[in-house]
């Protein structure tokens, strides 16, 4: 790291702790988990109802052939491909955006204080943002070890703020 950088970043104390980076995140989760809960229940509706069969399976009350299970279970497992399509691109904009915008921040990380800076203090780029979020979907959620290397940083750095290079600043 340039040594101009650590001084930087040295003047810094006010990291984002575990508690209040936990909270922005549960409230983030609760405002994203409105739209794409509704938006892939639409989606695994109209997959399941391409098929045209389960209204005759209820409409007539009858045993499905071997057939119509199999479309209906290809159906259901394109219908469950698109709602992850869906959830991960849902995800990734709402953080790559509010991260890179003026705010800094999520609604959760804004609520809480929070903002997401570069190494010295200033606002991410769009791309930046959007390594980081790949970086925590991918990496940090993983056994929950990313969040755990923040414990042992003088930062506070998660995973995907070491590979972003950013930090989580208490405003």
């Amino acid at each position: 790291m340039d040594v101009s950088l650590e001084k930087q970043t040295n003047n810094i104390s006010n990291y984002g702790g575990f508690w209040s980076r936990f909270g922005a995140y549960m409230i983030d989760s609760i405002i994203l988990s409105i739209p794409i809960g509704m938006i892939n229940l639409t989606i695994f509706i109209f997959s399941l109802d391409s098929t045209g069969i389960l209204d005759e399976f209820f409409y007539y009350e009858r045993y499905l052939t071997t057939a119509e299970q199999e479309i209906i279970f290809f159906a259901m497992w394109k219908g469950i491909l698109f709602c992850a399509i869906n959830s991960i691109l849902i995800t990734w904009l709402y953080y790559a955006v509010s991260h890179s915008s003026k705010w800094q921040a999520t609604i959760g990380k804004k609520i809480v204080g929070l903002k997401v800076t570069d190494l010295n203090g200033d606002r991410i780029s769009f791309w930046r943002a959007t390594g980081r979020c790949f970086s925590k979907m991918f990496l940090s959620g993983f056994l929950l070890i990313g969040y755990m290397i923040a414990a042992m940083t003088d930062k506070k750095q998660a995973l995907h703020d070491l590979i972003a290079r950013t930090i989580v600043l208490q405003n």
